[in-house]
């Protein structure tokens, strides 16, 4: 089974433990205790241990990535009421009343008639008007600095699932990449030692058929198999070396009344692939 099928089967609880989330922080913790399950039962599965090690390290780094994800859902702005709007509807109205006082002034004096009283009413009642004005505008807009909305963002749990499931998608791809290498691996070495093997049976049957020939050095048939079997091992990149003093750390030495190669050694690049046999004197 792969990490999505077990986010699969643990959907809903997911989805209701972050509707109830209130905040970034909570979505993302509750992520990260579903990606904590999903290791634990993955620890659970008799896995061979390349493939349990490539399922711990990328589930690690894939529960390291849930801190980057995008929580966010319907964006709400609200108006801030209440005890502060209450205070700062009774400051613009101790704010108004000096204005207020001026303009009655200037009311009463328009009442009286006369030009002296006329001109001065006018004034003050211009005045009052301004002063209430700009009284109000100011009080306004300190309402506005001291008071910025209130910005709430929820969280969208289908976003924060989809992106889960997005994200094991590539962790269960990582973890068959990783297994199927091995198992490419596996299956090379195999070959390898298999042809090694038979490598080594053939060289052990040459060698032989070698010694064979050499007592029979002699006889046509025997040259020509010993001519045979060098063209054939020389493709094979080996070759066949008779004995000579220079060479003699490649033979097993054997006393005798002469000297000569019994069996000749068989090398490739240096290294000894069958020691050969010698009669020395």
């Amino acid at each position: 089974m792969n990490t999505k099928d077990y986010l699969a089967q643990d959907k809903e609880t997911l989805l209701k433990k972050l509707e109830a989330s209130t905040d970034t922080e909570m979505s993302i913790r509750a992520a990260e205790e579903e990606m904590n399950r999903i290791l634990t039962r993955c620890a659970q599965e008799n896995l061979a241990p390349v493939a349990a090690m490539a399922v711990q390290n990328t589930l690690q780094t894939a529960k390291a990535a849930l801190s980057l994800m995008d929580t966010a859902g319907e964006v709400r702005i609200y108006e801030r009421k209440g005890s502060e709007e209450k205070l700062l509807s009774e400051a613009a109205i101790r704010a108004l009343v000096p204005s207020g006082m001026v303009w009655l002034l200037g009311a009463v004096l328009l009442s009286r008639g006369g030009a002296g009283s006329i001109l001065l009413g006018l004034l003050l009642s211009a005045g009052g008007y301004a002063w209430a004005f700009l009284t109000g505008r100011k009080a306004g807009q300190d309402r506005q600095e001291s008071e910025p909305p209130i910005i709430r963002t929820t969280t969208d749990p289908q976003k924060v699932y989809h992106q889960m499931d997005m994200l094991l998608t590539v962790v269960d791809q990582r973890i068959q990449d990783t297994i199927d290498m091995e198992n490419t691996r596996i299956s090379r070495s195999l070959k390898e030692d298999a042809a090694s093997g038979q490598m080594e049976e053939e060289l052990k049957l040459f060698s032989d058929l070698l010694a064979l020939a050499y007592m029979q050095r002699d006889e046509v048939y025997a040259r020509e198999m010993i001519s045979d079997i060098r063209f054939y091992l020389h493709r094979q990149q080996v070759d066949v070396v008779d004995y000579d003093e220079k060479v003699a750390r490649l033979f097993d030495m054997i006393p005798s009344g002469g000297s000569g190669t019994i069996r000749p050694a068989l090398v490739q690049d240096g290294t000894v692939l069958c020691k050969g046999i010698a009669a020395v004197e």
